[in-house]
């Protein structure tokens, strides 16, 4: 009964969005891609504007949110301002800002924002941050559901693993993609210095380790 009672609320709810959503390519965007019950939405791909970031995130459909895609929507470091200070983002639970343009200073936003409480995915892939950004999620005191993180094709470095292994953040990941982050074998020996003791999946393909490192 409750979820027929979410079900007929989600449409409700949609119907009268839509009655104002299509006056906007925006608002017609969101509400194309946005599931029938509210739950997830999947912009990937769309070119998006800093001015569209600052609009979409002030929308109150997105308060029901739990998978939110964003991946290839050209975000900045500017655009992620607006997701770090949105009030509808409470029950949002995976966050993907893939193939994007964030480098470290919108790592830095991120890691501040106290509007993520639900968040336990965050894919960060093939963006522009480097060890600055692993060490502001190390050091973020308000993502504390999150226990998986993609940071594949970022130049991370051995001082970004550093950051990430020895601190709160990290000892509570259980997934950690990092592919292709110029780990070299000083950033496998940060690995093995510390113990990621709620680890249960580790990425560390297309990294220049030799035998060495592997040891």
């Amino acid at each position: 009964m409750k979820e027929a009672k979410d079900i007929d609320d989600s449409l409700e709810f949609l119907r009268s969005f839509e009655k104002n959503a299509n006056e906007t390519e925006l608002g017609a965007l969101v509400l194309q891609k946005l599931d029938h019950r509210c739950r997830s939405l999947n912009l990937q791909g769309s070119r998006l504007t800093e001015s569209n970031f600052q609009k979409l995130f002030t929308m109150e459909p997105l308060k029901r949110l739990q998978l939110m895609d964003l991946g290839e929507t050209r975000m900045t470091s500017n655009g992620i301002k607006h997701l770090c200070v949105s009030k509808w983002l409470k029950c949002l639970e995976i966050l993907s800002l893939a193939n994007n343009n964030l480098d470290d200073e919108g790592v830095f936003f991120l890691s501040k924002t106290i509007c993520l409480p639900s968040l336990n995915s965050l894919d960060l892939s093939s963006n522009e941050i480097g060890a600055l950004g692993a060490k502001a999620l190390s050091l973020s005191k308000s993502l504390n559901s999150i226990n998986s993180l993609d940071l594949s094709y970022n130049r991370i470095e051995a001082l970004g693993i550093h950051s990430l292994a020895n601190s709160d953040f990290g000892q509570r990941l259980k997934v950690l993609k990092l592919r292709d982050t110029c780990l070299g074998n000083e950033g496998v020996k940060e690995f093995a210095r510390y113990s990621l003791k709620e680890l249960e999946f580790l990425d560390l393909s297309e990294n220049l380790i030799s035998e060495e490192g592997v040891e």
